[in-house]
Formats: C-alpha cells, structure tokens, sequence
C-alpha cells in the first residue's frame, strides 16, 4: 500500500508581508482607504479577523480616529471590507471585527478590462469626478453612495453588488456565516446587472444636485482640484459654453499657473479672461505695460496715468506710484 505524503507549511511567510489585489487600489478614493484596507489586511492575515479598537486602528494607520470611520464606512459599502460591530462577553465596549474577502475572482476581471495603464488612469480622473458630484470625497455618505449609478458604466461598483449591510436593515451575507467557497459561487453564478442610467445624484433633503458646468471641469482638469463652489457661478457667467472662449479660458489658467501664481485666484484669471490677456511675467517692452497701458514709470506729478493698473494676482486695483 502506498504511502501518504503530508504537506505542511510552518514558514509563516505571510506573517511579513501582505499581497494586495490591484483592484483594491482601485476602488480606494484616497490614500487613507488604501492605508486602512493595508493595515487590516496586516492584522487578519489570510482568513483571520482584525479585531481592535478604533483609536488603535487610527495609530498604526497614521491617521485620525474620524479618518479611520470614513475610510472603513467606505471600504464596508464597496465590498473590500466585510464585518461587523459587536460586544463579546468578557469585554464592556462593543468593538468592529473587520475581515478581508475573496476579492481574487473580481480582481481578475477588472484587470482584464482595464489592461492598459492608460485606461487605469482615465479610470482613476472619472472615479475622482464621480465621487466629488456625489460629495463623499472628502468625507463619505452611505445615502450619496447608493445614488452613484454611473460607477456600474465603468465596472468598479460595489463588489457585492448593494446586498444589505449594516447600514441597512436585513443581514448580509457575512452575517449570516457563508463561507468563502459559497461567496465564490455567488459571485461566479450571479448574471450581470445592466447598468442603469444615472438621473442624478441628490442631497439629503431629496433635491437634485446641479451639474458642473464645463468651464469648471476646464479649470479642474488643469489645476487638478475644483475652485471654491463660491465662484462656479462667476465662471459659467463670464466664460460660457462657446468653444472659442473655453480654449482662451484654458490657456489663461495654464499661463496663471505657469507664472507662479496663486491657482485658488478664480477673480485674477477671469480678469485675464475678460481683458482677453495671457498672463506673463515677461518684462515690459517698448513702453507698454502687460494689461494695455502705457509705462508711465518715468513721468511725473499730472503727467500720471490716473487710470490704476490691476495686479494679475489678485486682481485688484493698483494706484500708480509717485516716482
């Protein structure tokens, strides 16, 4: 009768490094995400749980204790955390018991659609826009979340499809106690949703959110960050829709940003834009000043120019200086 061979493996090489699915930086929003689902992962291993308090978790992430319940809401609500909040017997506090899920089969879907790293970037700016409409950038909103049905267009919605969670009533699937092979099948077995058409992501109290108009995205595209929401309505006025003034208003705000200037100055470049001026810090030549007006730097007294120029920066009025 043959002998059985029986293989074990005690080299703990999991114990010091963690494999992390690209699909995982993916679906982060920012760094915080990545860093949480890095330092969970680290704590569970491969089929443990992460059980510590909020505080700690916050330590050994590096970041703050209200960073750490955004960021895991968040991972929570797209499927690349799984867990719960509860009180064991020999403790007095209630404490999260977060676990790492199967995310292997989804990993490798994504990556087959998205190849190129050209489509990873472009997928990165049209995540980054989607989530600023819904406002859960900077800080996250499980009601906002639901209404982003446009992330099924690029195949990066939650990897369990919205099945109740927590944060609704009915028990997940976590809860109920299916293991990793049944997950595995769902996920094999369940057809493929069509996506729906977004109307419109909406606030709380149920009104609908106004688009961003495209001289705006024009200045985010550049500056890589949306003005002050303040000054959107100054831009869509003074700049419009016609393509000619779109292409003036984007080389005014990468001559703005080129000359070392402050990007956040949505009043300075609108002054640029309706003077029809690029901004430069080129010295003045043959006598004439940048924004039209003749030097008049070697004149005196009433000889003055009693026009004031307007400093680029901040687009306020300068009265001339005596010499």
């Amino acid at each position: 009768m043959p002998s059985a061979n029986v293989v074990s493996d005690e080299s703990n090489d999991k114990k010091y490094f963690i494999i992390v699915p690209q699909i995982v930086l993916a679906l982060c929003r920012t760094p915080y995400d990545y860093t949480l689902w890095s330092v969970v992962k680290m704590i569970a291993g491969e089929y443990g749980e992460c059980i510590l308090s909020t505080p700690d978790l916050a330590k050994l992430s590096m970041m703050s204790v209200g960073k750490v319940s955004d960021s895991r809401a968040y991972l929570l609500a797209t499927g690349l955390l799984e867990g719960k909040r509860y009180r064991e017997p020999a403790y007095t506090q209630s404490v999260w018991h977060l676990r790492i899920p199967d995310i292997w089969l989804k990993n490798i879907e994504w990556r087959q659609i998205y190849d190129a790293l050209k489509d990873r970037v472009e997928l990165k700016e049209r995540m980054r826009t989607l989530f600023d409409e819904a406002d859960i950038f900077r800080r996250f909103n499980y009601e906002n979340f639901k209404l982003m049905n446009s992330l099924q267009d690029i195949n990066v919605k939650s990897l369990h499809n919205m099945k109740p969670s927590q944060y609704e009533k009915g028990i997940s699937q976590y809860e109920k106690g299916i293991s990793q092979n049944e997950r595995k099948k769902n996920l094999k077995e369940k057809p493929k949703e069509k996506p729906q058409k977004r109307q419109g992501a909406t606030s709380k109290k149920g009104t609908e959110r106004p688009s961003i108009h495209i001289a705006v995205k024009t200045y985010q595209n550049i500056a890589n960050r949306y003005p002050d929401k303040a000054t959107w309505p100054m831009i869509e006025k003074t700049v419009g829709d016609k393509p000619d003034n779109l292409e003036f208003w984007s080389r005014v705000v990468i001559a703005y940003i080129a000359c070392g200037w402050n990007k956040i100055n949505i009043s300075g470049m609108l002054t640029f834009f309706e003077s029809r001026r690029i901004p430069t810090t080129e010295p003045i030549k043959g006598g004439i000043q940048n924004n039209g007006h003749s030097n008049n730097s070697t004149k005196r007294g009433s000889d003055l120019d009693s026009k004031p120029s307007v400093d680029p920066r901040t687009g306020a009025a300068v009265a001339p200086r005596l010499p």
